[in-house]
């Protein structure tokens, strides 16, 4: 018989914060932990400064679907050199659109996707695919996990 599948369950953690004098609303603990994260990188010298959404990037010849994307950060480097930041800790398929199209569309800025603090991953042509087909692995594998996890309950009694 086959299992239904589960919904997704999110738990919102969307507020606004006050990390080293800036004010801005965080949709996600993720987002929360790498300002932190970001303020002690500007506080040790690290890196020069570093913003929250500050640009929207616009799909002009889109007329349908994801039209913009919005990276979470601007990191400013002591150099004067910059990198955007994405955290995500889903990606589903409107995430993997607008990331797919901003690769596409601004082949000349420096995308990173953060996955959990430390772990960050240069978006390019060759490491999107990669980068999508460890996500899904992912979830298969914990689906795996489940339904062993099921089978052994059912063997139980």
């Amino acid at each position: 018989m086959a299992m239904a599948k589960a919904p997704r369950v999110f738990i919102n953690k969307a507020k606004w914060q006050l990390v080293g004098g800036k004010r801005f609303y965080s949709r996600s603990k993720l987002e929360r932990d790498f300002a932190f994260y970001l303020q002690h990188m500007k506080e040790l010298g690290m890196i020069k400064d570093w913003q929250y959404e500050p640009k929207t990037f616009w799909f002009e010849s889109i007329k349908r679907g994801q039209r913009s994307y919005k990276p979470d950060f601007l990191v400013c480097g002591i150099d004067s050199s910059y990198r955007w930041y994405e955290t995500k800790g889903y990606l589903d398929s409107c995430s993997r659109t607008k990331l797919k199209r901003f690769l596409k569309y601004y082949p000349e800025e420096q995308l990173f996707i953060v996955f959990r603090i430390g772990k960050e991953r240069l978006l390019t042509k060759e490491s999107i695919k990669e980068i999508f087909k460890e996500k899904s692995d992912g979830k298969k594998e914990e689906k795996e996990n489940q339904m062993g996890s099921d089978q052994a309950d059912d063997h139980r009694g």
